[in-house]
């Protein structure tokens, strides 16, 4: 018998960005890598819900491959984020 995953992880839009800067504070060692992504995150905070959202979480997403662990379980919710 086949089954189906339908199950989300949910987190709170509210905190969303603290939470994330939270996991890559505490996740990403390489210093270079680690200045990157905090200013995307930010920069995503800023821009969510405009059309300048889109190219900062593009960027997140190419670091996605290298951590993935630590953003993986953000994705789905700012991906939400991205007009639509």
């Amino acid at each position: 018998m086949a089954s189906t995953d339908n199950s989300t992880n949910r987190l709170d839009i509210d905190t969303l960005f603290q939470e994330l800067a939270q996991a890559i504070d505490s996740n990403i060692g390489n210093e270079t890598h680690l200045t990157e992504l905090r200013e995307i995150v930010r920069q995503m905070e800023v821009t969510q819900g405009t059309l300048n959202y889109v190219p900062w979480f593009h960027k997140l997403v190419g670091y996605a491959a290298d951590y993935v662990t630590v953003l993986g379980p953000f994705l789905p919710a700012l991906g939400k984020l991205v007009a639509g």
